[in-house]
């Protein structure tokens, strides 16, 4: 009955695979036929001769033959693959007979036999057995990956092959149509005849490959089932080989250790009898024992290497494996949720690669101490010269008669051969740890590249089809049928034995929860009080926050830690179900973010951290509380479903629950964000960042809904688990920030209250009587650069975690390096620029803006604040510093743009000449600033006179400086003034100035006691510097007074008016107080009479 089936089926098949009867494609006409492969190629080579080129319609007829030849060798290739299809039908009984019959007669042999087996055999055909099961079974392993490759095309192809048949229908009717509009035509040219040929010779090509894709569809099943017997057969080969790799490597280590314990059998029976003969046997014999005990501890590595190696071979077989069959699925399936299936098997089946990390030092140790015992082995070669070396080093103590001698002899004999075994083993040893290493290193490397490509590929591969009406429609019985298929009952029940079975545990840890809830109102007042310790200086200090946040966490455990320990119980089940496993784990992902979550809540409360230890706004705390109490109740089981849904192992288009439990959540999600967006008002110090991750999350919440939509569900499900690592990462960011901020306060507030303290001291001393109050400082009086630093450095921070984290979603960006905006000419030829590069040009400039504009001051807050500057320089340093950037900025984003510097310079250069010549005074201005920033003739706070203008230098541009003087009026000076003018600058190396006084009094004054008293004026003002030396000097012996200058220094500039000021009104109270009087000129008038 057997083969009567067989043999209908291939009758069916063959006469189904006749071309006439294969669908209905449009046929060719009945009196015309393709030409001839040997037609064609006859017509090319007269047409088209090799001495010359051919003109241009010659050229077109020459194409259209060659394109015709092409489809006559594939239509004559589709034939031959049809042919040879219709000999595998023919012989697919017997094939099929001839498996079944190998799997039947195929034992797997139990270990024990192997054993019994092989364990007579010598080490020799042991490790020669052992290689050649190697080979094999890497060679049937490949086959059988093979073969499970080809079931799942077989089962895939009666589904692509329709798609095909599909489209060559559509072209045969194309090409039917334009053969009959040239048949029709009454003129017959040589390019007519060449085109007919050519839609005969590619419908026939069609009409073969319809051919042959008919009968693979017909005969999909024949197939599948030759090729599933395959596969049973090579999986039962691939076990009996595994077995044998096994057993045999279980046996050479077996001999490999009997040896060892041989050879230290011998050498501890030679110690033993030459334990009581000396001193010197006695230390020889220890050596051996030593020798002999570290050949055994070698001998056991060897075999632990050798079981890893065995372990991780078999690993990088199960990782090329799973690789080769990505791609060839990837080839056959394209992108389709059948895809996204078996990738997501794929990924699940990839084994987790543990390595042994001493392998480099056990390579290195081996290396060493197999050059130790070679030049040991060389020591003692010869046993002889050995010996009397040993009695020479001795002296006198050492005297060995001639049995004592032949003793040692047999000793240093015996450790020649431990020496040889132990090099011997640590060659086999270091081999072993070499080869493991190498292979270590390489199923790393591939299980890496692996699960990185597995990772990218599901991420944008639709995982199910659209959701449209019919989905709809069938989705309350589908929703019915998901529910009944959970086993609850097993759930329950599993749960209770592993409960019951750790008993004790169980209650342990329930007996934890119980008292931590019971023990909340006590942690809630342990809190009050460390809470009411806030803003006192005598008892805040800096470990109350974390304290208060350590009682927070103890308050909400009790019930992620219940979720967590129930998650425990499913897994922990012999044998796991794999249905409750994948809860359980849900359950144990899930505890940490409700703990967070709560943690959240609890922080927002009234009156709790964020109010009392922070400083928010109380209305604030209360809306944020509201809303991530809304939040907790949406994202908590949301993430739970997630989880669920991501570690199951059926495909995803049959989780209905989750789609509409993630499409509900998404979108409530989207909508309490929302609300926060409008509460809060800024995230470290910058409200754009607040708004941008904000928004970017309700724009990702929406997303995943209309990505679930669309069929790309796996993706919606990385996406939510993404976005509840941003929130948590936010808030963590805030807690942290919030953190150092209060350290900040309170460090400030005991900085405050110290030197208060310590004013206070000092005043009592004076005898000072006045009440001292505590100071109260406000957290606006906190340093503000050291809050710009902190929130700097966090925001970098934050920006690339959150990189990290949505580093798949940039995916998505790979489409703009095909979008082609222009070409650059190049030495190696044209180079495309892409839309990738225009916004990555765009993206430098924005980036070097921002840092020119924020680096140098933060470069001054960090590093310039703390070095001792004169008051120019940290101006120049910064300014030259945002002109670099900007610089860098602008070449970088024209070389993204493919403008290098090699065209960039030309362009320099015109634009300088061009700049030169017109804007002359605006360039001499611009290196006129770039001379005093390098120079620095002038600098900010110096005080300089140019012509007629004083006053202080108070910024310095690019172009201009500006100059305040004494009447507090802003004076634009050019650059070019400062450099090419006579310029006076009072302060450039030293600000001290000196001021000239002169004074007249009269002939009969004394001349010493009038400088005495100029002199003792200028030392009592402080404000007059003590070196140089004030100078009273007797200038002049005039004719109605004398002459005198009194010559002091002043600190700077400013101060020369008050010092004046204040000398004159000194010298005019000394002068009076002696009597000195100061002369007046004298004048003599003469009366002129005038006569008329």
């Amino acid at each position: 009955m057997y083969r009567v089936h067989w043999a209908l089926a291939f009758g069916c098949a063959f006469f189904l695979s006749i071309p006439q009867a294969v669908g209905n494609p449009a046929p060719l006409p009945t009196d015309i036929r393709p030409p001839s492969i040997e037609a064609i190629t006859q017509a090319l080579d007269t047409l088209k001769p090799a001495d010359k080129p051919l003109p241009e319609q010659k050229q077109s007829l020459a194409d259209i033959y060659q394109h015709t030849l092409q489809f006559l060798k594939q239509a004559d290739s589709e034939q031959q693959q049809l042919n040879e299809l219709l000999l595998q039908l023919e012989d697919a009984p017997e094939e099929t007979t001839r498996l079944q019959e190998q799997i039947k007669s195929t034992e797997i042999p139990t270990e024990t036999d192997l054993l019994e087996k092989l364990r007579h055999q010598t080490p020799e055909y042991l490790k020669k057995a052992l290689i050649d099961r190697q080979a094999e079974l890497s060679e049937r392993q490949t086959q059988l990956a093979n073969t499970n490759n080809r079931v799942t095309i077989e089962r895939a192809r009666p589904e692509n092959n329709q798609t095909i048949i599909s489209k060559n229908q559509e072209r045969l009717k194309v090409l039917s149509s334009q053969l009959n509009l040239l048949l029709a035509e009454t003129s017959a040219g040589a390019l007519v005849e060449a085109k007919k040929s050519l839609y005969m010779a590619e419908m026939a090509a069609l009409q073969q490959q319809d051919n042959r894709l008919n009968l693979e569809i017909r005969n999909s099943s024949i197939r599948l089932e030759l090729i599933t017997d395959r596969q049973v057969l090579l999986s039962q080969q691939v076990r009996v080989l595994e077995l044998d790799v096994l057993s045999l490597q279980t046996v050479i280590n077996y001999k490999r250790r009997a040896a060892s314990e041989a050879a230290v059998a011998i050498a501890s029976h030679i110690t033993r009898s030459s334990a009581g003969k000396g001193e010197l046997l006695r230390n020889e014999a220890v050596i051996n024992m030593e020798l002999s005990q570290e050949l055994l501890e070698i001998t056991d590595r060897i075999s632990e290497i050798s079981e890893q190696n065995t372990r991780v071979r078999e690993q990088l077989k199960n990782v090329s494996a799973i690789s080769q069959s990505v791609q060839q699925k990837s080839v056959l399936l394209g992108e389709n949720p059948r895809l996204a299936a078996l990738l997501r098997e794929s990924r699940m089946k990839l084994p987790k690669i543990s390595v042994n990390k001493e392998i480099p030092h056990i390579i290195t140790q081996a290396r060493l101490q197999k050059f130790n015992h070679d030049q040991e082995r060389q020591r003692l070669s010869p046993s002889e010269r050995y010996v009397d070396k040993l009695l020479e080093n001795a002296g006198d103590q050492a005297v060995l008669s001639d049995a004592d001698r032949k003793e040692l002899l047999r000793l240093l004999s015996t450790r020649q051969k431990l020496l040889e075994d132990l090099s011997t083993e640590q060659g086999n040893l270091l081999t072993a740890a070499i080869s493991l290493d190498l292979d270590q290193q390489q199923l790393l490397s591939q299980g890496r590249d692996l699960s990185r490509t597995l990772k990218e590929r599901l991420y944008w591969i639709a995982s199910n089809n659209e959701l449209g009406m019919d989905w709809l429609m069938a989705a309350p019985d589908r929703l019915f049928q998901q529910l009944e298929m959970i086993p609850w009952k097993g759930i329950a029940t599993h749960v209770y034995t592993t409960l019951r079975a750790n008993w004790l545990i169980t209650i342990l840890c329930l007996a934890f929860c119980t008292w931590l809830h019971s023990r909340r109102r006590y942690l809630h007042a342990m809190q009050r009080t460390l809470t009411r310790h806030i803003g006192h200086i005598r008892y805040d200090n800096l470990k109350h926050t974390p304290k208060a946040l350590a009682l927070s966490l103890l308050q909400v455990l009790p019930a992620p830690l219940l979720l967590m320990l129930v998650g425990l119980a499913l897994i922990s089940g012999t044998p796991p179900w794999p249905g409750v496993e994948n809860l359980g784990r849900a359950m144990i992902q899930t505890a940490p973010v409700w703990l967070l979550m709560l943690l959240g809540i609890h922080v927002y409360a009234p009156h709790d951290i964020g109010m009392e230890h922070f400083g928010w706004l109380a209305r604030d705390c209360r809306a944020l509380m509201g809303q991530m109490r809304r939040l907790a109740m949406v994202m908590v089981p949301l993430f739970f479903v997630v989880s669920l849904a991501k570690g199951q192992s059926t495909e995803l288009e049959h989780d209905l629950i989750g789609m509409l439990l993630l499409m509900t959540g998404s979108l409530l999600q989207a909508w309490i964000i929302i609300s926060m967006v409008k509460t809060s008002d800024e995230l470290l110090g910058s409200k754009l960042l607040n708004f941008m991750i904000l928004s970017g999350l309700v724009v990702v919440s929406l997303g995943q809904m209309a990505l679930t939509a669309s069929g790309y569900y796996y993706t919606a499900l990385q996406m939510q688990h993404q976005l509840v690592r941003t929130l948590l990462l936010v808030g963590l960011t805030v807690m942290i920030q919030a953190l150092i901020k209060r350290n900040l306060h309170v460090a400030e507030r005991r900085l405050a209250y110290s030197r208060a303290i310590s004013r206070r001291a000092a005043s009592s001393e004076e005898g000072d009587a006045t009440s001292f109050e505590e100071p109260t400082l406000d957290l606006a009086t906190v340093e503000q650069q050291s809050l710009r630093l902190i929130n700097a450095l966090m925001v970098v921070g934050l920006l690339l975690v959150l990189y990290w984290l949505w580093q798949d979603l940039f995916g998505l960006l790979h489409f703009m390096n095909n979008i082609t905006l222009w070409e650059v000419g190049d030495a190696k030829g044209d180079v495309p620029v892409y839309l990738s590069d225009l916004l990555l040009s765009i993206l430098v400039l924005v980036t070097m803006f921002i840092l020119a504009r924020n680096l140098p001051g933060l470069l001054e807050v960090t590093i310039l604040s703390r070095l001792n500057l004169r008051p120019g320089n940290s101006y120049a340093a910064t300014t030259l510093l945002s002109y670099t950037i900007t610089g860098l900025g602008v070449v970088l984003s024209l070389a993204t743009l493919g403008i290098g510097w090699d065209k960039l310079q030309w362009l320099v250069a015109a634009l300088g000449l061009g700049i030169g010549i017109g804007l002359q005074e605006i360039v001499a201005n611009f290196f006129s600033g770039l001379i005093i920033l390098f120079e620095r003739p002038v600098r900010i706070g110096d005080t300089i006179t140019l012509g007629e203008i004083t006053g202080e230098v108070t910024r310095i541009r690019i172009r201009s400086t500006t100059v305040t003087d004494w009447d507090n009026k802003e004076i634009i000076i050019p650059n070019k003034m400062l450099v090419n003018e006579k310029l006076i600058n009072w302060s450039l190396s030293s600000s001290v100035v000196r001021i000239i006084m002169p004074f007249y009094v009269a002939h009969e004054e004394d001349p010493v006691q009038v400088q005495k008293l100029l002199l003792q004026a200028a030392h009592e003002h402080p404000g007059v510097v003590e070196k140089p030396e004030p100078l009273a000097l007797f200038m002049e012996y005039g004719d109605s007074a004398l002459q005198y200058e009194l010559r002091v220094y002043v600190t700077h500039v400013d101060e020369r008016l008050r010092v004046r000021d204040a000398l004159n009104t000194r010298i005019q109270t000394l002068f009076s107080e002696h009597n000195i009087t100061v002369a007046w000129p004298k004048q003599d008038i003469f009366f002129h009479t005038e006569r008329r």
